[in-house]
C-alpha cells in the first residue's frame, strides 16, 4: 500500500500580536483654537446693568456694554472694559464719543451749545473754561453744555461760560475763577448769593 502525499495546509493568518501597535496621534491644537469663536468677543449681557450689549469697540472688537453704561465708562477711562486695550473707535458712532482734540484720548466728549460741537473730554473741558468761555472748535461763545455741574455756568461779572469759583463755607458758585479774587478785593468778603462771610475760595 503506497502512502499518499498529504494535501497542503492553508497558511495560518498572522497573530494580531505580530503587527506593530499603532498609537493614536493626539491633536497638537490648543484648546483655545478648537473652541467656537462665534461669540468669543461678545458678552451675553452688559457688564454693568445686565442688559444686552450694543456697543462694539475697536481694535479689540469686544462688545460688553450697552450705550448708557459705555457712556459712563468713557467718563473715566479710554480703555476697553474687557481687555484694557486703548479704544480707537466704536460702533455705533455718536458725536459725543470720540478722540479728544486736546489729549487725543477716546473719551466722552462734552457737547456745547448753541453750536452743538463736541471735541474735547471732560477733564480738558474744565481746563479750557478756566480762562476761555468759547467753543474750542469754532470759538463761538458757549451758553451751556451737557455736563451737569454746579461749578460750570455764566459768570455774574463777565457773563462768559466759565469754571466758577466756590465760596466757602456757604458753597455758592456764581463768579468765575478769574474774577472771584478781584470781586473779594473790591467788594468785600461777602457771598454774592447769600451775603455770608467768605472764608475761602475754591
Amino acid at each position: 500500500m503506497t502512502n499518499r502525499p498529504e494535501p497542503p495546509r492553508p497558511a495560518r493568518p498572522p497573530s494580531p500580536t505580530s503587527y506593530p501597535r499603532l498609537r493614536r496621534r493626539r491633536s497638537s491644537r490648543s484648546p483655545s483654537l478648537t473652541r467656537s469663536s462665534s461669540s468669543g468677543n461678545t458678552s451675553s449681557t452688559c457688564l454693568e446693568c445686565k442688559e444686552k450689549p450694543s456697543v462694539k469697540v475697536y481694535p479689540c472688537m469686544h462688545s460688553s456694554n450697552c450705550e448708557n453704561c459705555f457712556d459712563q465708562h468713557l467718563k473715566s477711562s479710554d480703555k476697553c472694559p474687557v481687555c484694557n486695550r486703548k479704544i480707537d473707535s466704536c460702533y455705533p458712532q455718536k458725536n459725543t464719543w470720540g478722540k479728544c482734540k486736546k489729549c487725543n484720548q477716546f473719551s466722552k466728549l462734552i457737547l456745547v451749545e448753541p453750536c452743538n460741537h463736541s471735541v474735547i473730554c471732560t477733564k480738558c473741558f474744565y481746563q479750557h473754561v478756566e480762562s476761555n468761555g468759547n467753543c474750542p472748535h469754532c470759538e463761538k461763545p458757549i451758553d451751556k453744555c451737557d455736563l451737569v455741574s454746579d461749578k460750570l455756568g455764566k459768570c455774574r461779572i463777565c457773563n462768559e461760560f466759565r469754571l466758577l469759583a466756590t465760596f466757602m463755607p456757604c458753597g455758592h458758585a456764581s463768579i468765575c475763577q478769574v474774577h472771584s479774587k478781584m470781586y473779594v478785593d473790591y467788594n468785600g468778603d461777602k457771598c454774592t448769593d447769600c451775603g455770608k462771610r467768605i472764608a475761602e475760595i475754591l
